[in-house]
């Protein structure tokens, strides 16, 4: 998943004045910056901008490995067909 990771899912390690280290997707808001963790159901790290020591673009993708290990071909398949009818219940790549 670390291979290519698109500008909209990508994320950022934000080290604070204090030495807090974090890694998250960053929006900045206001004089605040906002880190979303990838700690499920995680409220967002609020920082002010100010308490920002540096930020850098993460090379690591938020997606874990091996996510798609435990499926087996069939759900595999569907899966893949699922991504490329965007959903539609009538694509004709359905069985």
């Amino acid at each position: 998943p670390s291979k290519v990771i698109s500008d909209q899912y990508g994320s950022h390690q934000v080290t604070t004045a204090a030495g807090k280290v974090l890694v998250g997707r960053a929006v900045e808001v206001g004089d605040e910056l906002y880190v979303y963790t990838v700690e499920s159901g995680a409220r967002p790290v609020i920082i002010k901008t100010e308490e920002v020591d540096e930020m850098v673009v993460s090379k690591v993708s938020q997606m874990p490995l091996g996510l798609m290990n435990p499926l087996n071909e069939e759900e595999l398949k569907d899966l893949i067909a699922y991504l490329q009818s965007g959903g539609n219940r009538k694509w004709k790549g359905y069985r």
